[in-house]
């Protein structure tokens, strides 16, 4: 693909988001979860808050990277949200390069990709598009070999999400696969530091080292008793805005469980791990709800996706339609202050 036709795609993507957005005013706003624009709505107003005066007891699940980079950004354009947006912006644009020369991505793989239901995450305040930067760079450099950069791009994601941390077992990998000496495995060591530092701080403030950790459960819940509950849940719950994103996390539940364990024999095994490690860690709460948004970072099965959808065009429209729909629905219901993952 082409950095022009990338270019287009991901204009006529924001273009599309922002349709969705002016939509919006044919429903109801839910004031109490609005940020000052649409991008900083519920989390996006804690990046904030934390960029301008720290941190709270509720914030500790997020980690500081993105808050901090929103506030050095901000001391050039004077405003926050706008330099949220840019961060996250900018981040996935650069992702998106880097999936192309790492991978030699299709238009079909990248365009299901931006379709999917979530991806307007992407641009909002939220860390996921820089934490993507840093993990496309991460794997990027690993395929080039340049080790010292895998371990300084690793630490970043480390330092912006717990999934960055996710990125050590996956270059370990990469460097054994790839019959490296123990000096290259010591660049890749840094990656740890990054969650270490914040793990390392949160303790210090709190005296609860794990206390960011957001994926807990008062009992150990297995993944078929989740695809239940969600069955019992769907069956007692009326038609409405909550039931569609209870159907989309499902969905998204089981069709990613599956592609997350075929990617082991699919794709290559340092994009598998770190996959299904993305797909299997928010599970730990008992639930499927954060998925949606979660899996923007399991690029592996998109291209496993991609992939599928090559070899059987007659379903690509299809599931594209189904796509553009589902983006316009999350997409309004966020924007008008509705919880949707």
């Amino acid at each position: 693909m082409t950095n022009s036709k990338l270019t287009a795609i991901l204009v006529c993507w924001q273009l599309l988001i922002l349709f969705w957005v002016k939509m919006g005013i044919y429903i109801p706003q839910r004031s109490q979860n609005l940020g000052t624009v649409w991008q900083e709505n519920f989390e996006g107003k804690s990046f904030i808050d934390i960029s301008s005066r720290g941190y709270t007891d509720r914030d500790w699940h997020l980690f500081p990277m993105y808050p901090y980079a929103i506030a050095t950004l901000t001391r050039l354009v004077e405003d926050r949200a706008l330099s949220g947006i840019i961060l996250s912006l900018g981040g996935t644009i650069i992702a998106m390069w880097c999936w192309i020369k790492l991978t030699q991505t299709d238009t079909t793989t990248i365009i299901t990709y931006l379709l999917f239901p979530t991806s307007f995450f992407l641009s909002a305040i939220y860390s996921e598009g820089l934490l993507l930067m840093w993990v496309m760079l991460t794997f990027y450099y690993a395929k080039q070999q340049k080790w010292p950069l895998v371990g300084l791009f690793g630490m970043f994601a480390s330092y912006t999400h717990l999934f960055g941390l996710f990125l050590l077992p996956a270059m370990l990998v990469d460097c054994w696969q790839n019959k490296k000496h123990n000096r290259d495995l010591f660049w890749i060591t840094p990656i740890f530091l990054g969650f270490w530092f914040y793990a390392s701080y949160v303790d210090l403030a709190t005296g609860d080292y794990f206390k960011f950790f957001p994926y807990r459960s008062e009992q150990i819940v297995v993944w078929y008793q989740i695809v239940w509950r969600y069955f019992k849940t769907l069956v007692t719950l009326n038609v409405g805005t909550d039931y569609v994103v209870k159907v989309v996390e499902l969905l998204v539940g089981v069709i990613f469980g599956i592609i997350s364990i075929a990617s082991f024999w699919k794709t290559r095994l340092s994009y598998a791990i770190f996959g299904f490690m993305v797909y299997f860690t928010p599970t730990l709460s008992g639930t499927f709800a954060t998925l949606p948004r979660l899996l923007l970072l399991n690029f592996g099965s998109f291209i496993l996706i991609g992939k599928f959808l090559i070899n059987h065009p007659s379903l690509k429209w299809i599931i594209w339609g189904i796509e553009f729909i589902l983006l316009g629905v999350f997409t309004l219901l966020f924007s008008r202050g509705y919880w949707v993952t």
